[in-house]
């Protein structure tokens, strides 16, 4: 029988049914998205972690770091010089040709610590002596040029009266190795050029390994420990004066990662690479005494654990996605049979069963659902490497991609054939059981949404990974996405069930004297479970989505406001001396001076002495961890008290210097104020109350806006930086950064998902097309004009589409609002949860309706705008 042509033709014949190939390639579509998605997705997210380390990372500790003293200790080959020049030499040729090809030429940096004098005899200030190769191309240059000699940074030459031509002098001292005095000689090196203090350009890669070397340890400039110059020199003068004056040298050897947006498993092989070349570095005499590292596989691991994180919400979601999926498909195989029915019938009457009708079902649909499902693979494919965590997706997982996708295809096949086989054994002569219990008849739904309520209870609410030498990440909480999930799936299908009833209650009830609304009403409570399911269709999505952007957003939001709580402000600027706002700051800066470890009573604390006037315009402040506005705390300064974080007590404190007291204030306390850091608490104050702390002051400018566009307008504008802290990078690549990726797929998905409702309004349209064809050649003919049929059509369509969309962004806001406080990752900082709602989201779902439903009615009317009472009269469905 499967051999007889309406078997044989069978993949051809819907080739003359467009409107139903579309529908079972849409049906496909939807189920194969998520399934081929979601290895994809967490491919993606693996790399978009791994390589945020890379890019947050100095370039050269991204790769291989070898850090250690230079000695002659050490078996050196025949030939190589036992002296400094010799051991150098020998170290650095060895080293690049040791390097893989992996890693980029190694990069040498030798420097020693010492003191330098700007005149014979005078005062050592402390400095760091350096040379790495190059280092003339990455300096602005103030004065003189190349040639041998030191480069002094312009604030060192200005503070000690230095310029080109004159000498800096390296003092003599006797150092007593074993109990033996041995004296090092003094060393005269002349001023070859002088150069713009590091700290007063814009960030450049090449120094990010020596970074500390010219702007000291982090909090270094609140204390009393000097921030040493760097005075940089050629290596020929550098080895010729650490030959003869320094005896604490460390050399340094870094290797740059050649590609650094390289994919996961290109980054093993360099990790192996890396191992392999630390092996070589141990075995060599010359090089084991430096100590070999790297940075890489620390950010694999961590890449690792990112997966591991995200595959249980990742999971569930996927399977929800598929399985309504395949919930389409299987009413797209329903409308195949309506569509069909008049061959259908034919062939029952001659004997055919189900299961060969079946068969042609799914012969007839595998074009169209394969095609359905090449296309999902691909926007999955497309859309993860466009809206994904990062575009880099790991070769294997193409493959596994391909494989979700293939078996999603042959499930919804077999589906198809199924549910028509289903479908027809009411054209044949079986005979169904008819039970008289009826479990579709209760509640059920109810029951899904008590289990979401039971699930919060049991599901454990642990927000962080941990993994062996990988550190952690933060993840979702079980019950934070799987309630959600059951919760409105439950909810829409109840309202979904409310809706039916309501809908047919209201058959009775003609809205108005509108021929047109009364058709429409009439309409909708005849296909009344259609309606209402496809309006629960609508409003699932949605609430995914919409519950999903705004759990994203709130994540976002809340540690970018701990992350300025911590810091202050978007940005802050620390000066070496104090300095007007720069004309392009103004209105977005505040002048503070601050002052650290003072006690104030009798706890230790950080005093914050702020510009009235300014404070408001570039410091940070909510008003949850202070108690109370802005505009309070201000004039509370402005009438000469001060604020303090507890635990520093309200009252007359004194603040102490030294044991003494240099100054006091009347102190009002507060819970906790921006820009405490270390564990101490901050006083508020102004700069008037400092008294003989002012001395001590660091002076700062707190700043609103882009970190970046900051740096470059304080380096244009001459500012004298000593550091630049920005409150964007105190979670990079910390263990929350990835927890956002889930709530982006589960929104990413939602949306794509309500290609749902898209499908269903076409299933519906082409089920209802004879109907309405029908109905429209009639009340033609009783004089309804087109415009009241198109009135009646907008109505019909719209109504579940409007319905879903009010019902999920309610569901949404609902659950915002019960589980808002679940948002706050981490516990332990100010200001806790701010919840930020998708504007542009929900308006851009609310327009993407309009537009299906404005498309669908246009369709409708356009279907059945031209029928003929001869063509309706002809057509029998």
């Amino acid at each position: 029988m499967l051999r007889l042509a309406p078997w044989r033709r069978a993949p051809f014949l819907l080739a003359r049914r467009p409107a139903v190939a579309l529908a079972l390639a849409a049906a496909a579509f939807v189920a194969v998205l998520p399934a081929a998605a979601a290895p994809l997705f967490l491919s993606s997210a693996r790399n978009a972690t791994l390589h945020h380390q890379i890019d947050a990372a100095c370039p050269w500790i991204v790769g291989t770091q070898a850090f250690g003293p230079l000695g002659v200790r050490g078996d050196l080959p025949p030939g190589v010089p036992r002296t400094l020049p010799g051991v150098v030499e020998y170290r650095e040729a060895t080293a690049a040709r040791l390097a893989p090809p992996q890693l980029r030429d190694p990069m040498s940096t030798l420097w020693w610590s010492g003191g330098a004098q700007a005149r014979p005899g005078g005062e050592a200030v402390a400095a760091n002596f350096m040379t790495r190769p190059d280092f003339a191309a990455h300096v602005k240059v103030v004065a003189g040029g190349p040639g041998p000699g030191v480069w002094l940074p312009d604030r060192f030459a200005e503070q000690n009266g230095l310029r080109v031509g004159d000498t800096v002098t390296l003092p003599a001292r006797t150092i007593r190795p074993a109990g033996q005095d041995i004296p090092i000689p003094a060393v005269a090196l002349p001023v070859t050029a002088v150069y713009t203090d590091l700290r007063n350009t814009p960030f450049d890669e090449y120094w990010c390994t020596v970074r500390t070397q010219y702007e000291g340890e982090p909090g270094q400039e609140f204390g009393n420990t000097p921030i040493p110059a760097l005075l940089l020199m050629d290596q020929k003068t550098w080895v010729d004066a650490a030959s003869v004056n320094s005896t604490n040298i460390t050399h340094r050897i870094d290797y740059a990662v050649r590609d650094e947006a390289l994919p996961y498993e290109r980054a093993r092989d360099t990790a192996a690479a890396i191992e392999t070349l630390r092996n070589k570095f141990n075995a060599d005499p010359a090089l084991s005494l430096l100590q070999v590292t790297a940075r890489l596989p620390g950010y694999l691991d961590r890449a690792d654990l990112v997966r591991r994180g995200l595959l249980p919400p990742v999971l569930p979601i996927t399977g929800a996605g598929v399985v309504v999926g395949l919930l389409v498909v299987a009413a797209a195989g329903l409308f195949w049979v309506q569509r069909r029915r008049r061959e259908l019938t034919v062939l029952a009457a001659h004997g055919v069963g189900p299961a060969a009708l079946g068969v042609k079902a799914l012969a007839e649909a595998a074009p169209a659902l394969l095609a359905g499902a090449a296309a999902g693979w691909g926007v999955a494919l497309a859309l993860v490497r466009w809206l994904g965590p990062g575009p880099v997706i790991s070769a294997e997982a193409v493959p596994r991609s391909l494989a979700a996708a293939g078996a999603t295809f042959v499930v919804a096949a077999l589906l198809v054939g199924c549910a028509a086989a289903v479908r027809c054994r009411s054209l044949t002569d079986v005979v169904r059981a008819h039970g008289r219990f009826r479990l579709a008849a209760l509640p059920w739904e109810l029951l899904v949404v008590a289990a979401g309520v039971a699930l919060w209870f049991t599901l454990d609410d642990s927000r962080e990974l941990s993994s062996d030498g990988s550190g952690a990440v933060a993840r979702v909480p079980g019950r934070l996405l799987v309630v959600p999930i059951l919760v409105i799936v439950g909810l829409s299908a109840f309202l979904s069930r409310s809706g039916t009833r309501w809908l047919r209650g209201r058959s009775g009830r003609p809205p108005g004297r509108s021929p047109a609304l009364f058709l429409a009403a009439r309409r909708l409570a005849r296909e009344a479970p259609v309606a209402a399911l496809l309006a629960a269709a609508t409003a699932v999505p949605i609430a995914f989505a919409a519950y999903g952007a705004t759990v994203t957003g709130s994540v976002r939001a809340t540690l970018a406001a701990e992350a300025r709580m911590v810091v202050g402000a978007d940005v802050v600027l620390s000066l070496s001396k104090p300095a007007p706002i720069p004309p392009r700051f103004a209105g977005r800066a505040a002048a503070v001076q601050r002052v650290n470890a003072i006690l104030v009573g009798k706890i230790q604390a950080d005093i914050v002495a702020v510009d009235v006037d300014t404070f408001a315009d570039g410091a940070f402040w909510d008003d949850r961890p202070a108690g109370l506005d802005l505009e309070a705390a201000v004039a509370t300064l402005r009438d000469g008290g001060a604020l303090a974080g507890a635990p520093v007590r309200s009252g007359s404190q004194g603040m102490l210097l030294g044991g003494e007291e240099v100054a006091r204030v009347e102190v009002t306390q507060v819970p906790a104020l921006p820009a405490a850091q270390g564990g101490y608490p901050t006083v508020l104050t102004t700069p008037d109350r400092l008294g003989g702390l002012a001395r001590r002051a660091v002076h700062q400018l707190w700043v609103r806006g882009d970190p970046a566009e900051i740096r470059r307008t304080a380096v244009a504008a001459g500012l004298p930086l000593t550091r630049f802290q920005a409150a964007d990078a105190l979670y990079a690549n910390t263990l929350f950064e990835p927890l956002t990726y889930t709530f982006d797929y589960l929104a990413a998905l939602s949306l794509l998902t309500g290609l749902i409702t898209t499908v269903g309004l076409l299933l519906y349209l082409e089920s209802r097309a004879p109907v309405h064809r029908r109905g429209y050649a009639l009340l033609r003919r009783m004089r309804l004009r087109p415009r009241g049929h198109l009135l009646a059509v907008a109505v019909e369509l719209s109504t579940p589409l409007v319905a879903g969309l009010v019902g999920g962004m309610a569901l949404a806001a609902g659950l915002v609002a019960a589980l808002a406080d679940e948002f706050e990752i981490n516990r332990r900082l100010e200001p806790g949860t701010v919840v930020t709602l998708p504007g542009a989201a929900l308006v851009g779902t609310a327009a993407a309706v309009a537009v299906i439903a404005f498309l669908a009615v246009g369709y409708a009317q356009r279907r059945v705008g031209r029928a003929t009472p001869a063509e309706v009269l002809r057509d029998v469905g």
